[in-house]
């Protein structure tokens, strides 16, 4: 009878043993899949984010946001490369005393940018670092790929428009030019009175204004840069430029790309490249400076020349072209203020929220 009782007593407590195991193994699997629901969960949703219509910083910032959420992470740090500009960095969860753990973010050989975390010892999900890398880089490269395609349909717009000028009012204006010197050779043979001379004057004075301001307005609307960087744009543009002046034009640029709709580049180099070639044709510089800055949402941006400068009461302000740049600010619903003084230079400054809608054009 002893015996069966030890046996029992020794069947019971295997059992339990057993149960106990089982209940530990159950445990420990339920915790995986839970995790492996989770990191499903962040990648489907950072795909999501990806679908948007038009990707922004606040897309990333969700990604991030999404996957310093996970369990076991602490802190995520999301850096995007700018070349000729500004890294942006997003940061989301808690920092701590930690060595940042980075992972190059490339795609077809080019490094867009890392992915900082920071991990408790019992972090296991490298899968989903993994997966969510090649996420973000497809997304950021989809960004430029989107920017850049924005900007050809308006180039491939306004060059469309800049024909059309051409054929039709840019001849107009020549046919007249061409009348108008046939009408003084007429008058300087016939009698004529002193006020019919300036009449004719002032007419001829109008058609060269004209001519002019339609010549800059083609060359505005000709400008295609294909470049979807804010900053190899800027370079590329001022290359041109340098070499129609002996002044040294100096770049400090300090945008991230990223910040900056296609438009919003747009309207923001025609303005940059006005303020330069006013300068170049008017300033009588040595030195050209253009800076590039950014706080919070706020974009500053400043052509600076060391020239001769002038009085801004004076009317030679108008033809400083800053109606034009004016026109630009006002699609970016920013501000633009152009000083200046006589020996003392110029400078061309315009501000205004990146994150702010545009006007229409």
């Amino acid at each position: 009878m002893g015996e069966v009782a030890a046996t029992f007593n020794g069947m019971t407590n295997n059992l339990k043993n057993q149960y106990a195991r089982l209940e530990t193994a159950v445990k420990n699997k339920t915790e995986e899949l839970y995790k492996a629901n989770s990191s499903l969960q962040v990648l489907y949703e950072s795909s999501q984010e990806l679908t948007a219509s038009r990707l922004s910083t606040e897309q990333f910032k969700n990604i991030i946001a999404n996957l310093a959420s996970v369990e076991s992470v602490y802190a995520v740090k999301l850096t995007i490369d700018d070349t000729a500009g500004q890294p942006i960095e997003f940061v989301a969860g808690d920092q701590v005393e930690q060595e940042w753990s980075n992972t190059p973010l490339e795609l077809d050989g080019l490094v867009l940018g890392t992915l900082g975390t920071q991990l408790a010892p019992d972090f296991t999900e490298q899968g989903l670092l993994k997966n969510m890398s090649q996420i973000l880089a497809r997304g950021i490269y989809y960004n430029q790929a989107q920017k850049k395609f924005e900007q050809l349909l308006i180039y491939t717009e306004r060059g469309a428009i800049a024909r059309e000028l051409h054929d039709s009012l840019a001849q107009s204006l020549t046919f007249l030019k061409i009348q108008m010197n046939l009408l003084k050779r007429q008058l300087k043979k016939a009698p004529s009175s002193e006020q019919a001379n300036q009449v004719v004057e002032e007419i001829d004075a109008g058609l060269k204004d004209a001519y002019t301001q339609l010549r800059s307005l083609l060359t505005t609307f000709r400008l295609s840069i294909e470049e979807a960087n804010f900053g190899e744009a800027l370079n590329v543009l001022m290359e041109k430029l340098q070499t129609n002046t002996s002044a040294r034009i100096e770049i400090e640029n300090h945008l991230s790309s990223l910040q900056l709709q296609a438009q919003q580049q747009v309207h923001l180099l025609q303005i940059i490249r006005e303020a330069v070639n006013n300068a170049i044709k008017h300033a009588d510089a040595e030195e050209i400076r253009i800076n590039c800055i950014q706080d919070a949402d706020f974009i500053e941006v400043s052509v600076t020349d060391n020239g001769v400068g002038f009085d801004t009461s004076h009317e030679k302000a108008e033809h400083y072209g800053l109606g034009i740049m004016q026109e630009r600010a006002q699609y970016l619903k920013g501000e633009l203020s152009i000083s200046s003084e006589p020996g003392k230079g110029t400078q061309v400054r315009v501000v205004f929220n990146c994150e702010g809608q545009l006007d229409s054009e």
